[in-house]
């Protein structure tokens, strides 16, 4: 279709005789980086697919109560935290693509011509946007934003009644009158709820209040023998620069007691990474180092399956568009001396997005 087009346009010479400036001329070529561009030309690049993995992991921190030998004692509960620790578990994998200039594709557009300057649109990191078009509106890609959440509550709460006791008794002392509290309090809710007790709130939202007020003076004293949980979602990013298909190439590594760990650290499960080219991409040969009078150059991105599992279980898979794992191709030179003609690509891509006459 893009090859339809280009024939088309080029061929409008001929049948419209549309006025072709000779003494303006266009080229580009190829930018190695040990060279050094001339003073009449315009440097862009051609963009990267960086893959961004944001994974979501939930934070589960396990306190022991300072009472939990008494629990079932006092309390009849024998399922209690016996230790503190800190886990953590994978919840969710996310993927975004960042776009990225690619210091193996830098070309130099050399013109002449009387006042003639090529109206080359770039984005903000120097990738090509467009040729002769209007201002290119930048869409800003996705950003993983790593959130502070605030630090979880276990501490345990003692009453002054409970401190008291703790000074001029023992702990098994101070854990009987804790579960006597508790007892109490389940009492006193029971009456509430009955109407036995003298007093009686007097409406219902009074009432609600003080069942509120109850539950959560248990819950606070029952946290003495249960001890406390609380979880919370933590969020790690790893970046990945594919340059060819790969299969099972270690992407990080992941411990159930620390997170997200170094590639290093063998106390972390490992997790692998496939980047697979699908097997309906058409094979085109690059157009670069070809003694050809070249325009504009651009990609043609593929469309690849990414993958990540821990060796045996696939836990993530998406199909994505990599810039880099294509080709790169050139528009013909005589395109670029056509008045009126626009050309536009795809920012995050590089790939050829519309060709267009005024």
């Amino acid at each position: 279709m893009i090859i339809i087009l280009i024939s088309f346009i080029t061929g409008c010479d001929t049948n419209k005789n549309l006025p072709v400036e000779p003494e303006n001329t266009v080229t580009v070529s190829h930018l190695g980086l040990s060279e050094v561009s001339r003073d009449s030309a315009l440097i862009y690049a051609l963009p990267q697919t960086l893959l961004r993995f944001k994974i979501t992991a939930e934070k589960t921190i396990r306190k022991t109560g300072p009472l939990y030998r008494y629990s079932e004692r006092f309390m009849g509960i024998k399922d209690v935290i016996l230790k503190d620790e800190m886990t953590y578990r994978i919840k969710d994998i996310e993927l975004v693509t960042v776009s990225e200039p690619d210091p193996d594709q830098y070309f130099q557009i050399t013109y002449s011509g009387k006042g003639f300057v090529p109206p080359l649109r770039l984005t903000s990191n120097g990738c090509i946007a467009g040729y002769n078009t209007e201002p290119v509106t930048i869409e800003r890609e996705e950003e993983i934003v790593m959130k502070e959440n605030e630090p979880l509550d276990t501490s345990f709460k003692y009453t002054p009644y409970l401190e008291d006791q703790l000074v001029v008794n023992s702990t098994a002392k101070m854990a009987e009158e804790a579960a006597n509290f508790i007892y109490r309090i389940r009492d006193n809710r029971a009456s509430l709820v009955s109407g036995e007790l003298n007093y009686f709130p007097s409406d219902g939202n009074a009432l609600s209040i003080s069942l509120k007020e109850m539950d959560r003076m248990e819950k606070e004293f029952l946290a003495l023998f249960l001890g406390k949980e609380a979880k919370e979602e933590v969020t790690f990013s790893v970046d990945y620069l594919p340059e060819s298909e790969i299969t099972k190439s270690l992407l990080f590594r992941f411990s159930q007691f620390k997170g997200l760990v170094d590639k290093t650290d063998l106390s972390g499960s490992p997790y692998y990474l496939t980047v697979q080219v699908k097997s309906d991409h058409i094979s085109v040969n690059d157009t670069i180092g070809k003694n050809t009078n070249h325009g504009l150059f651009y990609r043609v991105p593929v469309n690849a399956t990414v993958k990540i599992s821990d060796g045996t279980n696939v836990i993530f898979s998406t199909g994505k568009d990599i810039a880099q794992l294509g080709t790169v191709l050139s528009l013909p030179a005589s395109l670029c001396t056509i008045p009126g003609v626009s050309v536009s690509f795809y920012n995050n891509t590089g790939a050829l997005k519309s060709i267009d006459r005024k």
